[in-house]
């Protein structure tokens, strides 16, 4: 999705940019750069926010680019190289070749399970008014 407007909320984690309405649900946006301790390349006219379903924790994921989006069958995708190190690969499944450029591919679950986004997450929940709620 294009990037629409995203709201700072106080006291949250530097990787944890603020939150956005998307289809009427309130999500909190993150970056990579922040998560993995990379320099941040800010929100271009190619940035998309990806955001995440079907896992413990709804997320949008802001990336520089979105190129292409591929299927990748689990025997395709190869280990790290150990270069990387543990507080960057704790988020990367793995990697895989793509038109002849390494990709690597992020774990999206253990992602969701980061102490960052878990406490952005318990921050928006106790932000929402309370008549909301039942």
């Amino acid at each position: 999705m294009q990037v629409p407007p995203i709201v700072p909320v106080p006291n949250v984690p530097p990787a944890v940019l603020g939150i956005i309405n998307f289809r009427g649900q309130i999500l909190s946006v993150t970056t990579i750069h922040g998560l993995l301790g990379l320099v941040a390349g800010g929100s271009g006219s190619g940035s998309k926010i990806i955001v995440t379903k079907d896992l413990p924790l709804v997320t949008g994921i802001l990336a520089d680019s979105v190129e292409k989006v591929v299927e990748v069958a689990a025997k395709d995708t190869q280990p790290l190289p150990v270069t990387i190190g543990d507080d960057k690969a704790r988020l990367l499944a793995g990697q895989i070749y793509v038109d002849k450029r390494v990709v690597f591919l992020l774990d999206l679950g253990q992602l969701c399970r980061s102490e960052s986004l878990r406490a952005a997450q318990a921050r928006r929940h106790s932000a929402e008014p309370i008549e909301g709620r039942q």
